[in-house]
């Protein structure tokens, strides 16, 4: 099995109107929102559900809970993250809704590629690895479809180098 079976993660294409919607909320001025509030919305949604329920999953795209060492704290940072379901793997989009700047987590894996993820109360260990040139390709086809907005985000962010990772199951945490 791989890491996708093993978690039981897995995003579905939107159907009828989620796709209007998907698009709505990847409008620049929504998607800014978004960067700020999604999180934060999760993190309270998952608190209170006892892990069971988040904001993002209840619109159809479940947050892959991803844990990562920061690069220059040091300490553990867990963000959630659409995980994009790719043959045994998951992989990763640094995105951030199209915003100038990369995200952290993105500089946080480059520097310390071993992480924990977690979905629905499975973990797994994973190491990353920057996708190759044809998978990144195939990422961002398979995203695209799952959620419209990710073109809208390419066009954004095509001022700086997206990153695309993949997560491999296994990891070799003894930093």
């Amino acid at each position: 099995m791989g890491l996708a079976a093993d978690l039981d993660y897995h995003v579905a294409e939107p159907t009828g109107v989620m796709k209007p919607i998907a698009k709505l909320f990847a409008t620049r001025p929504l998607s800014r929102l978004n960067r700020r509030i999604l999180g934060p919305t999760d993190r309270l949604f998952k608190r209170l559900s006892r892990g069971k329920v988040t904001f993002t999953g209840l619109a159809g795209y479940p947050p892959l809970w991803v844990t990562v060492v920061g690069a220059r704290s040091g300490a553990p940072r867990t963000v959630p993250l659409l995980g994009i379901p790719i043959d045994d793997d998951i992989a990763l989009i640094g995105s951030s809704f199209g915003q100038e700047k990369t995200p952290a987590w993105v500089h946080n894996l480059e520097a310390h590629p071993e992480a924990t993820v977690s979905f629905q109360g499975r973990e797994a260990e994973v190491t990353a690895r920057p996708a190759r040139p044809d998978e990144a390709e195939f990422v961002w086809r398979k995203a695209s479809a799952i959620y419209p907005g990710y073109g809208y985000y390419a066009e954004r962010a095509a001022h700086r180098r997206v990153r695309v990772f993949v997560l491999e199951a296994g990891g070799d945490r003894s930093d």
